[in-house]
């Protein structure tokens, strides 16, 4: 990421890299949370929120969680963001992330002329 064409990386805190383009993350979900996704529904509620996953079962968890917390949500995110929605389809989970009333918009792009 030090070297990505358009949002170069010179902090390996994604929190702090965020807040230096504008982006006050006032929640930041901790790997050991990742246990619990009524714990990290509650943590959501609170706000934007960071949170980094490693593995199938940090997204399961957060996918747990989303379906928890009530409104419409904006996910912002690595291929991640894809994985945990696209998860629970694959599973044979009806997804919950979305409104109640209609279905999931997803965007994915980059900027890099790497990936473009």
């Amino acid at each position: 990421m030090a070297c990505h064409p358009v949002t170069p990386m010179g902090e390996a805190d994604l929190g702090q890299h965020l807040a230096r383009q504008g982006l006050d993350l006032t929640v930041r979900i901790t790997t050991p949370e990742l246990a619990d996704p009524d714990r990290v529904a509650a943590r959501l509620a609170q706000g934007p929120a960071l949170i980094d996953t490693m593995s199938a079962a940090d997204q399961a968890c957060i996918r747990a969680a989303l379906g928890r917390v009530p409104g419409r949500k904006l996910l912002i995110g690595a291929s991640s963001v894809a994985e945990i929605l696209g998860g629970a389809r694959a599973a044979g989970t009806p997804a919950k992330v979305g409104p109640r009333d209609g279905g999931t918009l997803v965007f994915a792009g980059s900027r890099s002329s790497v990936t473009a």
